[in-house]
């Protein structure tokens, strides 16, 4: 492999690691986007499981109120109305209608009307508490509804953000080692090029920090000296000298 050979492997090494690391930050911010959508996933859970709380006493309190208050006053009213009533039957107002001297008819026609009218507003107020109790008891089935699924979104989340972290840890771990790998790299290249730059350096030496390498001499920063000693090139052999005779 010639000085140029090794100099565009290396390129390329340093070209693939900066793109492992490219996408190793792309997928970390993906994930840290991931992370960020979650929290607010949570916090919208949380502010809804705070409103399902507040509702749901909300709704107790109305459905104690018609219960305990509301409901048994509207009873008491019935009660009390059905006792007038048989108090006017027991005047001498027949149920069934009838006939009556004038001034009792005219009694007994405006107790009836009286009578009447209340009960109208008796039915009318009952009618009014149990629909609201129906819309309370609605509301308070959708509250229950609604913190059944927050729990279940809420567990997926947990789920998810577990996943998401240990990716992030991961792409952390890698992030590191191809950051190391590439420091590496460049600090090694940066070391042989000063190493090529001296005069005088051995091929073993040269061999140790730039690799197994044949010099060209297609790159004109390279001293010319170095090139006038190819590694990989044996040492010239030398001419043998022997010994001389001495004339007689």
């Amino acid at each position: 492999m010639t000085a140029t050979q090794k100099a565009i492997e290396n390129q390329n090494t340093i070209d693939a690691v900066i793109a492992a690391l490219n996408e190793t930050n792309a997928k970390e911010t993906d994930t840290s986007a991931r992370l960020t959508t979650l929290n607010q996933s949570d916090a919208k859970l949380k502010q809804s499981d705070q409103t399902q709380i507040d509702t749901s006493r909300m709704v107790q309190k109305q459905l104690d109120k018609l219960k305990y208050e509301t409901l048994p006053a509207i009873q008491a009213r019935a009660n009390s109305w059905d006792i007038k009533r048989q108090n006017h039957i027991s005047s001498g107002c027949p149920a069934g209608g009838g006939t009556a001297p004038i001034a009792q008819a005219n009694r007994c026609n405006a107790e009836t009307a009286s009578l009447m009218a209340e009960r109208a507003q008796i039915l009318s107020d009952a009618d009014a508490a149990m629909k609201q109790k129906a819309q309370y008891e609605q509301l308070r089935d959708a509250v229950s509804a609604t913190t059944l699924s927050n729990a279940a979104q809420e567990k997926a989340n947990n789920a998810q953000r577990d996943a998401l972290n240990a990716l992030k840890a991961q792409l952390d771990a890698s992030k590191k080692q191809l950051e190391a790998k590439l420091e590496n790299l460049k600090k090694g290249i940066d070391s042989c090029a000063k190493l090529l730059a001296r005069r005088g350096v051995s091929c073993e030496t040269i061999k140790a920090r730039c690799g197994n390498i044949q010099f060209d001499g297609a790159d004109p920063d390279l001293p010319a000296s170095v090139y006038a000693s190819p590694c990989q090139a044996p040492f010239a052999r030398k001419p043998r000298t022997g010994g001389v005779t001495g004339n007689k």
